[in-house]
């Protein structure tokens, strides 16, 4: 049966995003008008004034997501119902079949599989005939995929308030094991899992395979932006046979190397909560991806989920290891060695180690001279000594602000930052990209600023990175209190030798 053309055939009540635009010039090469609302009330409207053919209702539009099939089966008890659902709402579609729904489909839609059901919908329709119980069918294995993914959405449930607020862990073999056991499974050449970074927003790339060098070395991409950044934004997957059809999102420079249009893009998901995004392309045999890989990379969710859990749990207690174990070798310097100079030439060497910086200092407030300033009291970098001696007012640059304000403060962009004292600029052996600076307080008064330049590894210093710092700054409170101790027993013993020697004349 061909379509005829009219003024609109079906309306649907569904996410209106990029995607609804591809579907309505899909629909209207084959005769179809479509309509999208993503609220029941402008949909109500419009249908007092035009009644649609068909319409077609995505369940996972809202929480509360059967209320407006009940609603629209009242108002509209002639014309069929066709729902879209995804995993979570699989079972609750199913079963409005028998209450009056005329078909459901799983979503990210097969546009050519909807066009039938639409073709379907309106020759029932137009027969007065009764939809064919239970909907279109589908293989047990399908069922039981389905029926997993539901059941393995719930377990994910479980423990979503104990997953991690951010995932810091990259390159872990744990997730390297993971995406060649999905290009197995899936028979793929090309996977990449990129995660969110709730801080700045971007996504990043933490495990690959296949990926060509320009994206290795350019692992961000903001949120929003991309194929990726829509999933992630949306929560929504991306299933597609031709990924020229996304003329609304820019396509990335690479593209190159995909053999083929077809491309699975499906989000990682706790809850309502995306935390990353992973990408399938280039089936090695040259075909295209189906709804059942979807639905396997689907049923893969919750043991990727799981891995990244643990491996975040795993380098999180290696790191608290670490740490303790670099905290106390700076307890020992600090008890073992007399030497003040020494001692904190050892404390910024292990520290800066800790921190993974470039160059780390201890600047101290002067109050000596009637005008308090701050100097550096002690540097140290792999970029080699200070060009020159720096001593800055009270209140210059960045160290003058975190000792007013007394709060720690990191910087992300500092090659043009006005903030920085340009003092400093000229004084540091090489350029200053990013900072990270915590004060030191004793006694309840700032009395030095601990000053990380330019992380290593990693783009920028993190919250982190200020945890480290401040851990620093009691090793330095017990440094500085152990000399005041040294030099009070020096003049206590001075004061006991001079009294016996004036006892003994």
């Amino acid at each position: 049966m061909a379509i005829e053309k009219s003024s609109i055939h079906v309306y649907f009540l569904d996410f209106v995003n990029f995607n609804s635009d591809l579907n309505k010039e899909y629909l209207a090469d084959r005769g179809v008008d479509a309509l999208y609302f993503d609220d029941i009330e402008s949909f109500l409207q419009m249908a007092a004034v035009t009644p649609p053919i068909v319409i077609i209702y995505n369940m996972d539009l809202r929480k509360d997501d059967q209320t407006w099939f009940f609603d629209l089966r009242k108002r509209f008890k002639e014309i069929p119902i066709i729902l879209l659902c995804s995993s979570k709402t699989l079972s609750k579609a199913r079963k409005l079949l028998d209450k009056g729904a005329f078909m459901n489909v799983r979503s990210p839609i097969n546009m050519e599989e909807l066009y039938h059901m639409i073709k379907r919908a309106i020759e029932f329709k137009n027969k007065g005939s009764k939809p064919i119980e239970g909907g279109q069918e589908t293989s047990p294995i399908i069922t039981i995929m389905e029926n997993l993914v539901q059941n393995s959405n719930e377990l994910l449930e479980t423990f979503k308030d104990s997953f991690p607020d951010k995932i810091t862990v990259s390159n872990d073999l744990l997730l390297q094991r993971l995406i060649e056991m999905i290009s197995d499974v899936l028979n793929v050449q090309i996977i990449s899992l990129l995660l969110v970074d709730p801080r700045t927003n971007n996504l990043i790339i933490t495990a690959q395979k296949g990926l060509p060098e320009v994206a290795k070395n350019n692992p961000r991409l903001k949120v929003g932006e991309g194929i990726s950044g829509y999933v992630a934004q949306t929560g929504q997957p991306i299933l597609t046979d031709n990924v020229q059809s996304f003329k609304h999102l820019k396509i990335s420079d690479y593209g190159g190397q995909y053999k083929s249009g077809s491309f699975i893009s499906m989000p990682l998901k706790i809850g309502h909560r995306v935390v990353g995004v992973i990408n399938v392309n280039n089936k090695k045999d040259g075909s295209n991806f189906t709804p059942e890989d979807l639905l396997i990379l689907e049923l893969l969710n919750v043991q990727i989920l799981l891995a990244l859990r643990n491996a975040q749990l795993l380098y999180d207690q290696r790191n608290q290891i670490k740490t303790s174990k670099v905290l106390n070798e700076i307890d020992q310097i600090i008890i073992q060695e007399e030497n003040q100079e020494q001692v904190f030439a050892s404390l910024l060497e292990k520290c800066r180690d800790m921190v993974e910086c470039e160059t780390l200092m201890l600047f101290m407030l002067d109050k000596g001279s009637g005008e308090e300033s701050l100097y550096i009291r002690s540097f140290l970098s792999v970029k080699g000594p200070m060009k020159k001696n720096v001593v800055m007012e009270k209140d210059e640059g960045i160290e003058g602000m975190v000792m007013n304000v007394r709060t720690p403060v990191l910087i992300s962009k500092a090659e043009n930052d006005s903030r920085i004292s340009q003092k400093l600029r000229e004084a540091l052996p090489g350029t200053i990209h990013n900072i990270a600076a915590y004060p030191v307080v004793m006694f309840d008064e700032v009395v030095g600023i601990v000053e990380a330049v330019n992380k290593l590894k990693k783009p920028q210093f993190e919250r982190e990175d200020l945890y480290l710092l401040k851990q620093i700054t009691y090793k330095i409170f017990l440094a500085f209190m152990k000399a005041n101790l040294s030099r009070e027993k020096a003049s206590l013993n001075a004061r006991l030798q001079a009294f016996l020697n004036r006892s003994g004349s």
